[in-house]
């Protein structure tokens, strides 16, 4: 509870006590006087006990049916005695109604009867003494404003209870979104590093594989050249790793995957980086780009290098792209690339990338030839390669991706949106 709520509250029962002061005052002196009979008083004593026994909301606030109970005699009893007092009890009768009908957990038909049976309460009452028209109608009018104030008092406390609820499921949507965030990070890191490791480690193996069997035919020269292309293929993982930190710490990534995610992710794969850095001397790369021709051009190099073949053409005039629509492009190129050389090692890919005004696509198709692929590799597919694909182009617009095997060869089919 809040200081202002603590003022308002100990206000409330400092007017509480006033009125409950005053009317049990006014109350006693009429029966000294005799200007009320014995039952008048006592009917009053009960409606004054009751309001005391309602407490306060802030301070004392007792059991829903208890307080539906003790309003329900205090307003009847006030009915009862408010003409014969002189209009006196009219007040704790009211103020009976207003509890019943302010508080949203009672039903308004509860407060709505009581409200009736106080006002035909209040006409039998005023048979008992010489009450005029104006008078009857002030009692009644008091009746009245207790069922106005009890709607006002409703309204309000149903306005805070839904602004409460609303509150709540905020603070469960945040907590929601955070954690999707997080997984959506955890998703982005993961399917880096897989592209990441499964095109240089892949690449690394068959480089080495390949020094090895020089180095024992005794050709140290060619054992040399594919070694130093094995470390530039571990140089070319680093720089891939680098352009993943890049495209996470841009603004468009983070919002992507979620601030406090971003954070996470960023440091996960700083954490790569510098292990393959200490790996390879720390050699660095340059951030990503957006220039896809020239970075599929690069991975097509490279998968020769590797003894693969390639058949690559380019339709259409190219240009740069969003970091996402790049990176999603670059990551494919690379994971079919990956897929030819572990199962069709030295067949010859074909790949297409095909530009249009508004639409870019990349298209792959390697042949089917499981006899000839690398048993240590083949092996090692998992198959998060082509989801990871999947979850980059299915968050660009208009990106799908299809793989599947078309006339004896296994054929990817990437494309998105431009504009």
């Amino acid at each position: 509870m809040t200081l202002d709520d603590l003022r308002a509250s100990w206000l409330s029962v400092l007017l509480t006590l006033i009125g409950v002061v005053v009317v049990t005052w006014a109350l006693s002196w009429q029966f000294a006087t005799a200007y009320i009979p014995i039952w008048v008083f006592v009917v009053g004593l009960i409606a004054i006990a009751c309001w005391v026994l309602l407490g306060d909301r802030g301070v004392w606030r007792p059991p829903w049916i208890f307080g539906v109970i003790t309003a329900l005699v205090m307003t009847v009893s006030g009915g009862i005695g408010a003409a014969p007092s002189n209009g006196l009890l009219i007040v704790p009768a009211a103020i009976g109604l207003l509890r019943l009908v302010g508080e949203p957990r009672t039903s308004l038909w509860i407060g709505g009867s009581a409200a009736l049976v106080t006002a035909a309460l209040i006409a039998l009452g005023s048979l008992t003494v010489s009450v005029s028209v104006l008078g009857l109608l002030s009692l009644e009018g008091g009746v009245v404003l207790g069922v106005l104030g009890g709607m006002n008092r409703r309204q309000a406390r149903l306005a805070d209870q839904r602004e409460r609820e609303l509150l709540e499921r905020t603070l469960r949507a945040r907590e929601e979104h955070a954690r999707l965030s997080a997984l959506e990070a955890r998703q982005a890191l993961a399917r880096d590093i897989h592209d990441v490791l499964a095109h240089s480690l892949g690449g690394l193996v068959i480089q080495l594989d390949a020094a090895d069997a020089l180095l024992e035919s005794g050709h140290l020269d060619e054992a040399t050249a594919r070694v130093r292309d094995a470390r530039a293929l571990a140089v070319s993982g680093l720089g891939e790793a680098r352009r993943a930190v890049d495209a996470l710490r841009e603004p468009d990534a983070a919002d992507a995957v979620g601030a406090a995610g971003a954070v996470g992710v960023v440091s996960a794969v700083d954490a790569v980086t510098g292990v393959v850095a200490a790996a390879v001397g720390g050699v660095g790369a340059a951030g990503a780009g957006t220039d896809i021709s020239t970075e599929i051009a690069d991975l097509v190099v490279a998968h020769e290098r590797l003894g693969g073949l390639v058949r690559y053409s380019e339709t259409g005039v190219a240009r740069a792209v969003p970091n996402a629509t790049a990176h999603a492009f670059r990551r494919a190129a690379q994971e079919s690339l990956s897929n030819a050389r572990k199962h069709a090692p030295g067949a010859l890919v074909t790949m297409q990338l095909v530009w249009e005004p508004r639409h870019l696509a990349l298209i792959v198709s390697s042949p089917l030839d499981g006899a000839a692929a690398s048993a240590a590799l083949a092996s090692s597919g998992s198959g998060n390669g082509l989801r990871g694909m999947h979850e980059r182009f299915d968050a660009l617009l208009g990106g799908r991706v299809s793989a599947g095997i078309r006339d004896d060869n296994f054929v990817v089919s990437a494309e998105a949106d431009l504009e």
